[in-house]
């Protein structure tokens, strides 16, 4: 286990010269997948939570004391998760955990009621996680939303018939459902719809359905290491349909390993374009040199709610999960970098998207129809 009770880690340390050994009385736990294929998110989501972290602890932390995050390694893995999970539970008993990944959530949510420990997840959209009057929590809107929005778009802008590829996992069945009811309620046809295994990295059987299905679009609901892929092989098979993506494309790893291929994708994505979201833009280039992904910033708005109910359960003399729970039950007027957060009886926010695609080798709004 990592404790932070400050930020400092990868690309934060000499921002703050805070000291990692301050002892912290006040934990939360973070799962994160900081190994494997997809650590590319987890290490993002850190560096959003190093950031608050420093900011809820030079305020002042959690009503004078010292908030610490235990840091687990999910590795992307359900069964690791869940042993983190209890090391967790175990060593410092945090009410409340902060977790990525559809496939992550889904495992721990269980053992978030079973325990009374709140789980809030950062990157988790999967449809299914929607659950009334439990400890699940998320900063993140419903993917069902996402792939009901991406079927309206492709409607309002004339595609009628549509190539999609589907990533066999708890995010892809969230998704691919209501994108379907949507696009076939508006009259769209989906000529394919093949679905491959998450660690899948040969597509070609999959892209020679694409060419003889003749449609007018290819949609991608993909995880970034695996889109960048198919985009290569696309090319390969000289397929120049436009093509369409869920969100967790958004990656600058993605970018650089896609080149070319990635030029012209369309996606949703929540936005940093509220007053307080664009003053985290500047403060992120201006601590890190880059511009900030989603991904940071999400992680960025989920400590900060867990540190603002964090504090009117330690004014009450609580630190329990069921505390916890209520104040987040109870939550209102909080206004995070991506958005207001308020959370419904699901648990769920709503927060809206923006269309964004690459030109130029960058992610950039999209100024198109």
């Amino acid at each position: 286990m990592i404790v932070l009770a400050a930020a400092v880690g990868p690309g934060l340390a000499g921002f703050w010269g805070l000291d990692s050994d301050a002892d912290a009385s006040v934990h939360v736990g973070a799962i994160l997948p900081l190994s494997g294929k997809n650590a590319r998110y987890g290490e993002l989501e850190r560096q959003g939570l190093e950031l608050a972290l420093s900011e809820i602890n030079a305020g002042g932390g959690i009503n004078g004391k010292p908030l610490g995050v235990d840091f687990e390694d999910s590795a992307a893995d359900p069964k690791q998760a869940l042993s983190a999970w209890q090391k967790i539970r175990l060593e410092s008993n945090a009410p409340l955990v902060i977790s990525g990944l559809s496939n992550i959530c889904m495992a721990l949510s269980a053992s978030a009621d079973a325990d009374q420990t709140v789980l809030l997840a950062t990157d988790c959209s999967t449809a299914s996680y929607s659950s009334p009057d439990d400890y699940s929590y998320r900063i993140v809107s419903s993917n069902a939303f996402e792939g009901a929005e991406m079927a309206d778009y492709l409607v309002s802008i004339g595609v009628d018939s549509v190539a999609v590829l589907q990533i066999n996992n708890d995010y892809g069945l969230g998704y691919f459902p209501a994108f379907r009811k949507r696009f076939l309620e508006r009259g769209g046809i989906i000529l394919i719809q093949e679905t491959y295994a998450p660690e899948q990295r040969d597509f070609r059987s999959e892209l020679s359905k694409v060419v003889q299905a003749d449609s007018e679009a290819l949609l991608l609901i993909s995880y970034a290491p695996d889109a960048e892929l198919i985009l290569k092989q696309r090319t390969e098979f000289g397929i120049l349909l436009p093509v369409f993506a869920a969100e967790p494309i958004e990656n600058a790893e993605f970018l650089k390993n896609a080149g070319r291929d990635a030029e012209g994708i369309r996606f949703f994505k929540a936005g940093l374009s509220t007053p307080k979201g664009l003053d985290f833009v500047e403060k992120v280039k201006r601590l890190l040199g880059k511009e900030p992904e989603t991904n940071i910033a999400r992680a960025y708005d989920a400590l900060w709610v867990a540190a603002t109910v964090l504090r009117k359960c330690d004014a009450n003399e609580s630190d329990s999960g069921a505390c916890v729970k209520g104040k987040l039950d109870r939550l209102s007027g909080f206004e995070g970098v991506l958005g207001a957060v308020d959370f419904d009886d699901n648990g769920d926010v709503h927060i809206p998207y923006v269309l964004k695609t690459v030109r130029n080798g960058k992610f950039v709004l999209y100024e198109g129809n």
